[in-house]
Parts: structure tokens; sequence; C-alpha cells
């Protein structure tokens, strides 16, 4: 099934269309935060001046620039700055572990770091010169507002961004000027966003989605709300800002609107809300569309630039299923040939058109394997997409998609290849192989559950682990694995369950919620973090020590 909708893409790039929409709305306020407001004239001057201040620092076109900022109106205008340099920015949550942090920025050879000064001390890559962004404000006071004018083609690198991989390293997607800008022109036509548009944004820069919600209101002469980071993370604090601001489009995975849907959120007739990164229930979307105006379920992954697939959701569909492709896009049904599949018959999804990114960075092996010819559009140097899901074209026009047929997972709206998890676990001292599992895919809280083998099978206990094993495997973790990718429930076993072509029986592996004491162990880690960051917070920001590390002794 091909998408018929073709829309050339005009010229020019994300940074052009922003540029038009700053001078036809000037003294409109295009970016919020807490109580600080920028008008679309504000934000390009101070746009101008950091790609000014980047450029005389050594920044040239086709660069990668890691960005490992908090979230603040500084995140935005470095991102946007980076475009106007023709340079790409590389996204990355600061919260990660600092030797993943590590990893993306040596793998991407990122000529520069953009990084807060607390930060860069304990970060050392030689290959990148790091900016401090306290001393790049300073230097700005009477910064050049000139545009740099600097044009970049459609094929020039916009973003990298590093996805989970099954090898225990991660692999940076490359997507293109023409990938982004084609993407947001489909969900502008979608969505008829405007100058009236106010859009929420509560997601991590280092997840793609992101990308709809910094760019989509900005190319429209809307207005984005940023969300502070404790805002984020509190859903009553969310459900206010959604009145108080007027917002009108809200995105957020099925996992974050099972939580506001725990609180009591009016009903806003005026709000679109979008669901996308995992699988949307027809209970939740049920109970959304009591909350909203129109609600929509989008499917896409990174590598085909975000979203690819749309669907409005309404009272009277009996299922959810994800749509139709957007603008520039097309979506095959193959089998294990690559031939197309009939209506109703189960196969792999494939995405081809306009928003096929580049491929993974320095892995042209994988890139070939994943990225391939198109062999339905007739355009040379076509390629489209093998994306491991499962599903099938309805009658209608209409996918499903039937889940995946490999070893990645969702959590949260974050891709994860199982499979890197295993491999952390592996190199544990004393733990000889490990299998993670996801329980609970369809509840409030999912849970990663690591099933091991431990290096002396005296050690089983019974299958349960220790308190103390917990802790210690959880602090070493985290060492290479952000919070999302830690197992919540650990078991040990002698053997795995082997299926009939001896590999392992994942569907065997079966879970019981553990005792008060192993629960103990995960609300206390839980209750630790919680602290931790408070005290750090006082440390850092009341005493002005900064670098404070949970491990570090404060007697002293």
């Amino acid at each position: 099934m091909q998408n018929q909708m073709y829309k050339p893409l005009p010229s020019g790039s994300v940074v052009d269309f922003f540029e038009l929409a700053a001078h036809q709305n000037a003294d409109g306020i295009a970016l919020k935060f807490g109580s600080n407001s920028y008008s679309f004239k504000a934000l390009n001057n101070s746009i101008n001046k950091y790609a000014n201040y980047l450029l005389k620092s050594g920044v040239q076109k086709g660069d990668i620039i890691g960005v490992v900022l908090d979230r603040s109106p500084q995140v935005i205008t470095a991102l946007l700055a980076i475009l106007k340099c023709g340079a790409a920015y590389l996204p990355i949550d600061p919260e990660f572990p600092e030797d993943r942090i590590k990893l993306m920025l040596d793998d991407s050879e990122a000529a520069f770091v953009l990084i807060h000064n607390g930060l860069s001390g304990s970060i050392h890559t030689p290959q990148s010169k790091h900016l401090i962004i306290e001393e790049l404000e300073a230097a700005l006071t009477d910064g050049d507002v000139a545009d740099p004018g600097i044009k970049v083609s459609g094929n020039d690198l916009a973003y990298l961004l590093y996805t989970s991989g099954s090898t225990g390293k991660p692999k940076g997607v490359m997507v293109s000027h023409k990938n982004l800008l084609n993407f947001l022109l489909g969900m502008k036509d979608i969505f008829n966003t405007d100058t009236h548009t106010r859009l929420l944004a509560v997601t991590t820069v280092s997840f793609d989605i992101a990308g709809l919600e910094i760019f989509l209101p900005l190319i429209s002469g809307g207005q984005l709300v940023l969300a502070d980071k404790e805002i984020t993370k509190d859903s009553k604090a969310l459900i206010d800002i959604l009145q108080v601001q007027g917002i009108n489009i809200f995105q957020a995975t099925p996992a974050t609107y099972k939580l506001l849907l725990q609180e009591k959120w009016p009903s806003l007739e005026s709000l679109t809300l979008l669901c996308g990164g995992e699988a949307l229930s027809k209970n939740i979307a049920d109970a959304l569309l009591q909350k909203c105006g129109r609600l929509f379920n989008m499917y896409g992954p990174t590598e085909t630039t975000i979203w690819s697939t749309v669907k409005e959701i309404t009272k009277e569909d009996g299922f959810i299923s994800i749509g139709a492709p957007i603008r520039n896009t097309s979506v095959y049904i193959l089998d294990e040939n690559h031939a197309l599949l009939p209506a109703g018959t189960e196969g792999e999804i494939f995405i081809g058109g306009d928003g096929v990114a580049l491929g993974y960075y320095k892995r042209p092996e994988l890139t070939a394997e994943r990225f391939i010819a198109d062999p339905f559009s007739g355009v040379e140097g076509a390629r489209i997409y093998k994306t491991g899901d499962l599903g099938k074209v309805l009658e209608s026009g209409e996918f499903l998609c039937l889940g995946r047929s490999d070893n990645q997972a969702k959590i949260r709206g974050y891709r994860i290849e199982l499979e890197e998890i295993e491999h952390y676990i592996s190199k544990i001292s004393g733990i000889k192989d490990a299998v993670v599992k996801v329980e609970g895919a369809d509840s409030l809280e999912p849970k990663l559950i690591a099933y091991l083998i431990p290096s002396d099978l005296a050690t089983l206990n019974g299958g349960a682990a220790t308190k103390k094993e917990v802790v210690s495997w959880r602090k070493e973790l985290s060492k290479d694995l952000p919070a999302y990718m830690i197992p919540n429930g650990w078991v040990k076993l002698e053997t795995f369950p082997l299926t009939p072509n001896k590999k392992v029986d994942r569907k065997a592996l079966k879970y019981k919620e553990p005792e008060n004491e192993l629960k103990t162990v995960v609300e206390s880690s839980r209750e630790e973090a919680v602290l931790t960051g408070r005290l750090k917070a006082i440390w850092e920001t009341e005493l002005g020590v900064k670098g404070v590390e949970p491990d570090d002794n404060f007697l002293n």
C-alpha cells in the first residue's frame, strides 16, 4: 500500500520557515518558560547571537554539535542556532549516565559540546571542544544579531539522535533537513497550526518526538510553552498548565496519559491530544476522548523521522489503528522476500518516502541491512526502512500495527533493545548470563524484569535476589544505562527455559511480585533518588558547591 498524497517540498529549511514566522509575527509570543515570555523578534535575535558566537568559536558547516543542557530557553535557542550555522545537533539528556553521554559524544565525533559548567568537568571528550553555556550567555550581552546567512541543502544533516542498540552500543540515526522539514509541514497540514497554536512541550530533547514540540509551533507563528523539568514529572502541574496557558495541542505517550487520567482532569474542548511512542489501548483512548476535542494516534520510528502515520480516533472506532501515511510517505506490508502482501495479511511494516533518514552514523552494514532499495516507488535511489514491526493493511487503507517481530520493547515511549540491557547485566561480576523481558506492557507501570544465571549456582537462593545484590546491580548498571532501562525486578535461575529449536523461551519466563524485602529495595531506591536530587540541588544552588555526586562524603 503506497500513500498517494505527494506534495513537492518548498525550498528552504526549518530555519527559513522559523525566520519567516518571526518576521511576520515579530511581536507575538514565541516561547514561554515559567513566568518568562519571549517574542519572535527577541528569540530570533538570541538565536542569531548564539549562532554568530558558535561560528566565531570555530563551528563549521557540517559539524556535529553535542547539546547537554537542562530544559530551558537555552536549549531551544541552541538547537536553532546550530541549524543556522549549517551544523547538526546531537541532543543529550544531562540526566543520562556520564559514561553514556561520553559514549555518544565519542562515537559521534562531536566537534563541540554545549554544556553546563557543573557537568563539563566530569565529561571528558578529547575530540570535542566544550562551550560552557554560562560563559556563552555572559559573552552575548552585545552579541551580533545579524543572521549568519548560511544555506543548507535538503540532504545536509540536521540532527543525530541515538537509540538503543542490541550490541550494547547505541546507534546514531542521521536525520536530514529534508526529512525534518517534510515531517513538520506534514504536521502543519494535519493540525492546521498557525498563530493561534499553543503547544505544551514536555518531552526530553533526547527523544525524537521533541522535534514536533519544539519546531512545529515556531514555524507556524504559534506559541511554544516549555515545561520545566519539575512540571514534566508532576501530573497535577501538567493539568494545571494545560488549563492556565490555554494549551490547544499536547503530545505524550500512553504511559504519561495513564498518569494524567488518575488526576482530576477537566474536559477541554479546544484541546487536541497526540498520542504515540507505544500502543494506545481502546480503554485509554475512550478515556482521553472525554478530556479533549480531538485525539490522534501517531506511529513512526526514529529512522523515518518522528511520525509516519496518523489516525484521528473517534468514539465510533471499534479498534485503534495507526491510520494512514502522512504527506510524501509510503507504507508497505511485505513478506520475508520483500513482496507486497494483500489487504488483511500480516507481514512486516516498511516505510518509504521523504521521511526516511540518511542511515546510521558510521554503521554502513547496519544501514544496508535496515535501509533497503525501494522497488515500488519508481524513484531512483529511493529507499524503504525495515521497521521490525508486524502489521497489516485493512480494506479501508488504514494500517494496524501488531507488535514487534524482534527483541525490542517500548517503555514509556522509549524504544529499547532488550539485548543492550542484557549485554550490560552480563558484564556484572558474578552474573553468567541474562535475559530481560517486559511484564505488564499494557499496565499503568510496565516493568523490565531481568532473569539471570549467577556464575556461582550456590547463590541461587531459590531464585530470590537479596537486597544487597539488587542495590549493587542497579548501581552498576546506572553507570552505563539511563534510569528507564534499569530492570525493576530480578529473578535468579539455574538455566533458561528453551523452545524446541533451542532458543530461550521468553514466554515461559514467569515473574512473581516479590515479598516486602525486594519491594522495599525498589521503593527505597526511588526515595533515595528523590532525596539525593534534593540534597544535590541544595548543595549546588544554596551553597554553591558544584559537581556533587550521590557517593560523595558530605562530612569531610
